[in-house]
């Protein structure tokens, strides 16, 4: 997963979701997919897509779909929102 293209302003209050959706979006990205084909490739409605990158979180069942198209663990999941919101702190310092 390369953070650094990574790109997402977060004003007021971090949400886990809107931190999820921004590594999602980051990710996508990086694998060359629009959200259509991300959509396709983990069987789900493209409206989930939107709604997981938008912050509003979605099922659990449909997040991991989406993780396994991506190709990406949980724990790689954990690891990023970890990376993500020490990054945040930093910034906000």
């Amino acid at each position: 997963m390369n953070l650094r293209k990574l790109r997402h302003e977060l004003s007021g209050e971090i949400s886990l979701s809107s931190v999820i959706g921004a590594l999602i979006f980051g990710i996508r990205i990086d694998a060359d997919l629009t959200q259509k084909g991300l959509s396709k490739l983990a069987n789900v409605d493209i409206e989930v897509i939107h709604r997981l990158e938008g912050g509003s979180g979605v099922d659990t069942m449909d997040l991991d779909k989406v993780l396994k198209a991506l190709d990406v663990s949980k724990k790689e999941l954990g690891y990023s929102i970890a990376q993500y919101m020490e990054n945040y702190e930093r910034q906000v310092k």
